[in-house]
């Protein structure tokens, strides 16, 4: 009986028509979601609450939403679990509104994000994602498939394995040092017929090299750098034909508080136009162009995806700040 008086306790509403889950709520006294109605709204004008409008539908069809609860041992705990329901169940707010949560906030607590994607960056997760002609929007792009295979090249004449080709599967629970990442994206690419183009002026060389991972239908940008055109176009492959793409690094200057001397560190730029946990439109990415969109393929041609400049609204970014940059 003492469990069932729970002080604490989050409440979602389900559509009585096709059972999905619409709202997610938090509150004190269970009344609070039993006698959820229209009237409980009164001081929301139709017009900027998406629970009222919702429900006086309802009511016009003579229907309520079905209430399930579940009780908290704190008030802390409650909002976790509130949290973590909408981001579970968010989707971007442009997608149709009978797939959207009627929740115009995201809860107060962690949300999940895809693995691999630090903390500080969990809302990037929720954004609207990118779509190939916003990408296009910011210049040329290069985006390669980060895929949970390892990879090593073998030359099949004389069975020799190239030891410096070797790259690992993407373990992105474990492969979260910034360094670890970055060598994990730049290389190993057979870029060679594009390099040609861009060399020859056939083609505008991306600007940007952006990683992709996960499912087909759940993408998100693993990372994202801004390539050095220069050493670009004048790189030489490695074994087998493969390359590594130069990116620009980010370099800062720190004082040493005891000796008053400044040290210059050099870090990876992985969150260029603060792309970086952004999750990308499902299938419009990848060199094979099928009936249901774009995919990767399991060829190592088909690894990489060049975007051309689109001229497009690129990616919603706030303005970017100026960053000290030099070559990898």
């Amino acid at each position: 009986m003492a469990h069932d008086l729970s002080k604490h306790f989050v409440y979602l509403y389900r559509d009585p028509i096709d059972n999905r889950i619409r709202y997610v709520g938090l509150a004190t006294l269970q009344a609070r979601a039993k006698y959820q109605r229209p009237e409980a709204h009164r001081r929301c004008q139709p017009e900027k609450c998406n629970v009222r409008r919702w429900l006086d539908d309802l009511a016009e069809l003579g229907r309520t939403p079905n209430i399930e609860v579940i009780n908290c041992d704190s008030e802390a705990q409650a909002k976790a679990i509130e949290a973590a329901l909408i981001s579970a169940l968010w989707v971007p707010q442009d997608a149709p509104a009978e797939a959207r949560l009627l929740n115009k906030i995201k809860g107060c607590g962690s949300r999940f994000r895809p693995l691999g994607l630090p903390l500080a960056l969990e809302d990037r997760a929720h954004r609207s994602p990118v779509s190939r002609a916003a990408l296009g929007g910011l210049g040329p792009a290069l985006v390669v498939n980060i895929s949970s295979k390892s990879f090593h090249e073998v030359d099949q004449a004389s069975d020799k394995t190239f030891k410096t080709l070797e790259r690992p599967g993407a373990v992105l629970a474990s492969r979260t040092d910034e360094k670890l990442v970055l060598e994990r994206y730049t290389g190993w690419w057979m870029i060679g017929t594009q390099l040609e183009r861009w060399r020859d002026g056939d083609e505008e060389p991306p600007r940007l090299l952006v990683a992709v991972t996960g499912h087909t239908e759940r993408k998100w940008i693993w990372a994202a750098s801004r390539i050095d055109i220069p050493k670009l176009l004048t790189t030489e492959p490695e074994d087998g034909g493969y390359y590594r793409i130069p990116v620009l690094l980010r370099t800062s200057a720190v004082v040493d508080p005891l000796t008053g001397m400044p040290s210059v560190t050099i870090a990876p730029t992985l969150d260029a136009r603060e792309l970086r946990g952004r999750r990308v439109v499902p299938r419009d990415f990848g060199p094979r162009v099928t009936g249901r969109g774009r995919a990767f393929g399991s060829y190592t041609s088909q690894f990489f995806d060049y975007v051309p400049a689109s001229g497009c609204k690129p990616v919603d970014e706030p303005a970017p700040t100026p960053l000290e940059l030099q070559p990898a």
